[in-house]
Parts: C-alpha cells; sequence; structure tokens
C-alpha cells in the first residue's frame, strides 16, 4: 500500500506559564506532534460510509489509510499539513492495514 503522506500524534507535555497570586506555579497543558505515522487520505461523506460500510456516522469528512497502529482510537487527535484532525470511530482493521473515518476540527497551531 503507498502511504505518500506524513501525519503526527501527540504527546501532552505540562510547562509552567506563571506564578499565581498565591505564589503558586500555574501550568498549562500542550500538545506536541512528535510520533510520525504514514497515511493515505481521501474526501467521504456520511452517506458514503452508510452505504459502502455499512456505518451511520455524522461529521465524517475523510477515510484515512494506514499501516496497523495500536495509538489510533477512537477520539485521538492527530496533525496533517497544520490541520487538526479527529478520529470519530473506532478504526476497521484488516490483514495489513486500518480504514479510519476521520473529520478535520481546525487549524493546528503550535
Amino acid at each position: 500500500m503507498r502511504l505518500p503522506k506524513t501525519a503526527y500524534l501527540f504527546k501532552t507535555e505540562r510547562i509552567q506559564v506563571g506564578i499565581s497570586d498565591f505564589d503558586l506555579p500555574v501550568y498549562e497543558y500542550i500538545k506536541i506532534p512528535t510520533y510520525p505515522f504514514d497515511m493515505e487520505r481521501e474526501p467521504y461523506s456520511s452517506d458514503r460510509a452508510k452505504m459502502d460500510l455499512a456505518i451511520n456516522v455524522i461529521d465524517v469528512q475523510f477515510l484515512m489509510y494506514t499501516e496497523v497502529n495500536d495509538k489510533l482510537k477512537l477520539n485521538t487527535e492527530f496533525t496533517y499539513d497544520n490541520r487538526l484532525y479527529k478520529i470519530i470511530h473506532p478504526p476497521l482493521v484488516y490483514d495489513n492495514h486500518l480504514e479510519i473515518l476521520i473529520k478535520d476540527i481546525g487549524e493546528f497551531v503550535e
């Protein structure tokens, strides 16, 4: 399978962003794109998912193909081409690849 695009899963880190009025550290969680994986995606729709896969989902925008990866689960977010995507249905597992329904949830700002 040809997978020409590289997307990234996130690692969440806690960083100190300041000091509170009570002299306690204030922390914020940031997402850092860390774990690369190869993928391909194609435009998809809820109607097509219902017809092709017999899955009734709302808001699907793309069908993503990738190699088997245990980190890709329902509600997982990842970034590709400065856009943020979310897995909206549990991955469909085949012998040597996954098919995953995803949606674009906005621009990724580092």
